[in-house]
């Protein structure tokens, strides 16, 4: 691993994001371009919260692979974790609907 930008902090990458829009909206001063003024910060928000979408199964980049084993090993555990709450769950509903057909319930 190329160690040469430790203790430099990476610069935050900014991007260009062209939008189509088939909807009337007021122009702005030079007549040409539409005013979104109004909704700037919402779309703003809908294009971050879509970027950490797709950035979130992603490691990041300067991952060591002490990081990744951590990160893989939490991911199991919260699969192993998931995976037993199903069968918990399961086991409850069997044991319902057991309980209602004895009864006769069902």
């Amino acid at each position: 691993m190329d160690d040469s930008n430790a203790g430099f902090r990476v610069p935050t990458l900014h991007f260009h994001v062209v939008m189509s829009r088939q909807t009337y909206r007021p122009l702005s001063n030079d007549g040409k371009t539409p005013d979104f003024s109004d909704i700037d910060g919402l779309i703003a928000t809908a294009i971050e919260e879509a970027m950490k979408q797709a950035r979130k199964d992603v490691p990041p980049d300067d991952e060591t692979s002490e990081d990744r084993e951590e990160r893989e090993f939490k991911e199991l555990r919260r699969l192993q974790r998931k995976q037993q709450r199903a069968a918990v769950n399961a086991a409850w509903l069997a044991h319902l609907i057991h309980r209602l057909c004895e009864s006769n319930h069902f």
